[in-house]
């Protein structure tokens, strides 16, 4: 069924960052820590020690204030798109480059999950032209894979490209999001 992917055992995460400030002879390139991006799973639960982190709304970049340690940021990712079909929307953010510490938790499918659309309700309320101004900042080239599995690993290519390179040389990112081997590497195997 299409709910399967989500009741199946999870695939969830959760990490510790703490972020550098950026240095004052950096570019305008290297004065984010995590660049714009929506994440790829279902669910994102953070906590933040102080500000840093943004999110685009409303055709614009706002601050997300550190309320409080008993505060939670709450962010929709890919699935949850994909699986609303496009009725909830994965939030863009990023994170700027200030010293701080956060910690996110991320609910995702199974890895091996194919994500489909769940049937939505005919009467439900939606303004198609603010789905548009909301979707002015996603990108052409992020394409959302149903596989959940490839997906992530779309986000962790894309996200640090120089890790990619260094460590899987046979393996490249195409400009829709795709990750493909080398032609030679499927020769091999």
């Amino acid at each position: 069924t299409a709910r399967e992917p989500l009741s199946r055992e999870p695939h969830w995460q959760m990490k510790a960052v703490h972020y550098l400030p950026v240095d004052a002879t950096a570019s305008v390139d290297s004065s984010f820590g995590v660049g714009a991006h929506t994440d790829s799973g279902f669910l994102t639960l953070l906590v933040q020690d102080s500000g840093g982190l943004q999110v685009f709304t409303h055709g614009e970049w706002v601050d997300v204030p550190p309320v409080g340690p008993d505060v939670i940021v709450c962010n929709l990712g890919e699935v949850a798109q994909m699986a609303s079909s496009g009725y909830f929307l994965s939030t863009p953010h990023r994170v700027g480059r200030k010293e701080r510490i956060s910690i996110p938790f991320f609910f995702n499918p199974s890895l091996d999950a194919t994500v489909t659309p769940l049937p939505l309700p005919l009467d439900l309320p939606w303004d198609l032209a603010e789905h548009r101004v909301a979707a002015e900042w996603r990108s052409s080239q992020n394409s959302h894979l149903h596989q959940y599995g490839m997906n992530a690993f779309k986000s962790l290519a894309r996200s640090h490209p120089e890790l990619l390179a260094a460590h899987h040389p046979d393996i490249s990112l195409r400009a829709d999001g795709s990750v493909v081997l080398h032609a030679a590497t499927l020769a091999h195997t």
